[in-house]
């Protein structure tokens, strides 16, 4: 991701994020003034019509004027507090669609005031908990970046394509939960072991049974962008 974006691994943490991510809720975070889409996942891209995280922050965020006269219209904007619901009809191409979402205010990192609006995953249809998990971490394509979940024990639950080939041992992942279990930022960024490499990565707590795993193989960086330098940290 552009490295005028905020960290993936920095927001997902954040307490209005964390819960909703880990139980595979479509979230984005738009700007105070709800042009622009500051943060999503994956089903959040999908929700707004954009293939993937990589395409979606910094982007549009496509709100018809109406819709954003109506979000601007809840009480205390943008100070709403947490999950107003409120139904926006979306145009993605030729098609109209009226979605439910919850809207809450969301402060950022850096104390930047946001809105984020989610679609809880029970309204995306009846899926069972290896699918939810699936989707929730599906979006992420940037080459070179891989995510997964992994549980309390270090196992990992869902990952994103290619994620295995990097030969990270279950007992690499179960140290890092261990490490994070007791830290107050809720993240732990290291480098860690898979094959004869070593890659940076972050993994974030997102609840006690539920993690948040970004790695970054710097050799496929380079590989895309020659003479270019590796990418950022998770």
């Amino acid at each position: 991701m552009p490295p005028e974006n905020y960290s993936f691994l920095d927001v997902a943490v954040l307490d209005a994020v964390r819960q909703r991510f880990a139980a595979g809720d479509a979230i984005a975070i738009l700007s105070a003034d709800l042009e622009q889409v500051i943060w999503a996942n994956g089903p959040g891209a999908a929700v707004f019509g954009y293939p993937d995280i990589e395409g979606i922050i910094g982007a549009s965020a496509r709100l018809p004027l109406i819709a954003r006269r109506q979000i601007m219209a809840t009480s205390g904007f943008p100070q709403i507090g947490s999950d107003r619901a409120i139904t926006l009809r979306l145009a993605t191409g030729m098609v109209s669609r009226a979605v439910g979402f919850l809207a809450s205010a969301v402060a950022m990192p850096d104390g930047e005031k946001a809105i984020m609006l989610t679609v809880p995953a029970a309204q995306t249809g009846s899926r069972s908990a290896a699918e939810i998990a699936s989707r929730a971490i599906g979006g992420f394509t940037e080459d070179g970046h891989f995510i997964a979940f992994v549980d309390a024990a270090g196992k990992v639950e869902a990952a994103s394509d290619g994620f295995a080939a990097l030969g990270i041992l279950p007992e690499t992942l179960a140290a890092l939960v261990a490490d994070v279990a007791d830290d107050s930022d809720r993240i732990v960024k290291r480098l860690v072991p898979g094959g004869s490499n070593s890659y940076p990565a972050g993994l974030a707590r997102l609840t006690e049974t539920r993690h948040l795993l970004v790695v970054i193989d710097e050799a496929q960086l380079d590989e895309e962008r020659p003479g270019e330098p590796g990418g950022d940290a998770p």
